[in-house]
């Protein structure tokens, strides 16, 4: 019996840019032929093709796409077809038996629809066993044009050079270059259509399917601002950046109600502005992602803010008002043994201080205490032992209610940093605690003092600032309605 060969012949059936149509839109390509022997039975053989970009371009254009690989047997015994294991299934037709020393076609047939996308890569496969423990894996790839693509032909007219997208309103255009076969060469984004204004990264690839190589030209940012109830985003606002020591105004898009700009390295600062608010930061091109979006909130000028999940939001601290806890843990309950504790204080420091206005069951303001009652009356909170907290209230813009804030942050800091963030909040008056699961990124860090006031908010923002710092946040006690607001961040 002579050893097992299958001569694989491909035929390839579709409709291709810069070639002519047959009346039912299929193309016939050149045949050509891949001798496999399976020295590995056991090993899958993978057997893989990228056909030319399709054009499908139009309205409710469709194009039927077959293609068809010849299995030669070339033994003296019929091989069976075992199993056909594939999401697409029903693309793939053959018979069950390969018969000596005949071609058995394994047809692929697909009908491609125009739809939303400029460009797409389909991807589809196979895996055939055969009664020898043999296994192909057939792989076939069919980039697309669609919707607003517009093609642009080489100088003879014939010959497709690149297609580009030509979406409304869009300033910036994708482009897909193609090579003498048809398949994809190159793509990435244009300014105005015009070819040699590149932003962004282009992909270069070889033979249209292998990536040669990928420039980088820009980076994308997206921005918009959060309005008072962190509802709508808008774009209500003006863009400066600073490059080179000098401000100037970028070119700007609008995507998906963003403002989109691209930055180069050279982009040391960018400003968001109305008439009589703001937002200024720095973006680390380093570590920026290719496409970037940041949300924030537009500051009036001397406005207090608070950074808080990455966003920088304004709030205002009551220096006078204050909560007082008496329990290990913030207890909301109103039970009346937790009550009374409360009306115990209260009475004793009201006692001591007549003018001591108490606004709720946990909480007083010392406005119209004099400045050495006020520090009298907090060192006295310090030094009690029933009280375990006292802090400053403060609201947000969004939130009808007071809220205050646990002796305790959490942040995120790389690993390789943690022993250098130790020392640095060692010396803002925190401390580290143990992460709570390990599975969480997050580290308790613990404000050495009782009273939290305006002293530890300046000392958080100080650790916020810091550059290996990944994320940070308050332990905040508010009401339902404020810590809903909150979780939209």
């Amino acid at each position: 019996m002579k050893s097992i060969f299958f001569l694989l012949a491909f035929t390839i059936s579709l409709t291709s840019l810069g070639q002519t149509k047959s009346e039912n839109n299929l193309i016939f390509i050149s045949e050509f032929s891949y001798k496999f022997s399976p020295q590995k039975p056991s090993t899958p053989r993978e057997i893989s093709h990228k056909l030319p970009i399709i054009n499908l371009i139009g309205s409710n254009v469709s194009k039927e796409i077959q293609y068809t690989f010849w299995l030669f047997n070339d033994s003296d015994d019929t091989l069976m077809i075992t199993n056909i294991e594939s999401v697409y299934s029903a693309y793939f037709q053959i018979t069950n038996k390969l018969l000596p020393s005949q071609k058995t076609p394994f047809v692929f047939r697909c009908t491609l629809q125009n739809n939303e996308y400029d460009f797409t890569t389909n991807h589809y496969s196979a895996i055939v066993s055969l009664s020898n423990n043999t296994q192909l894996f057939f792989n076939i790839v069919i980039p697309t044009i669609s919707n607003n693509m517009v093609v642009v032909y080489k100088d003879d007219g014939v010959t497709s050079n690149y297609a580009i997208s030509k979406q409304k309103d869009h300033l910036y255009n994708l482009v897909i270059f193609m090579n003498e076969k048809g398949g994809l060469l190159a793509k990435g984004l244009v300014r105005d259509g015009d070819t040699t204004q590149k932003v962004g990264n282009w992909v270069w690839t070889k033979d249209g399917y292998e990536t040669l190589k990928m420039v980088q030209y820009s980076k994308s940012i997206s921005l918009s601002a959060f309005d008072k109830n962190i509802q709508n985003p808008h774009t209500n606002f003006s863009i400066k950046v600073l490059e080179n020591g000098k401000w100037k105004e970028p070119i700007v898009d609008i995507i998906d109600k963003e403002k989109r700009i691209f930055i180069t390295s050279k982009t040391d600062s960018i400003v968001a502005y109305t008439d009589s608010s703001s937002y200024r930061f720095k973006p680390n091109y380093k570590i920026l992602f290719p496409h970037t979006s940041k949300q924030f909130f537009l500051l009036k000028p001397n406005e207090t803010s608070i950074p808080i999940k990455k966003y920088d939001i304004p709030f205002t601290i009551h220096s006078d008002s204050y909560a007082i806890v008496v329990d290990n843990t913030i207890a909301q309950q109103n039970s009346n043994e937790h009550v009374k504790k409360y009306h115990f204080l209260m009475d004793k420091y009201l006692k001591q201080y007549p003018k001591l206005n108490r606004t709720s069951y946990n909480s007083f303001n010392l406005q119209a205490l004099s400045v050495k009652e006020k520090k009298q009356l907090l060192q006295e909170i310090n030094n009690d032992s029933l009280i375990t907290l006292a802090s400053n209230l403060f609201s947000f813009p969004f939130s009808k209610s007071e809220a205050f804030c646990e002796n305790r942050i959490y942040i995120d800091v790389a690993e390789s940093k943690l022993n250098k963030c130790k020392r640095v909040i060692e010396r803002l008056g925190f401390s580290f605690s143990k992460k709570e699961n390990k599975e969480v990124d997050f580290w308790h860090i613990f404000y050495k003092h009782k009273v939290v006031d305006e002293a530890f908010y300046e000392a958080y923002k100080k650790i916020a600032k810091m550059n290996f710092v990944n994320n940070i946040s308050l332990s905040i006690v508010a009401d339902k309605e404020t810590n809903n607001q909150l979780n939209k961040l």
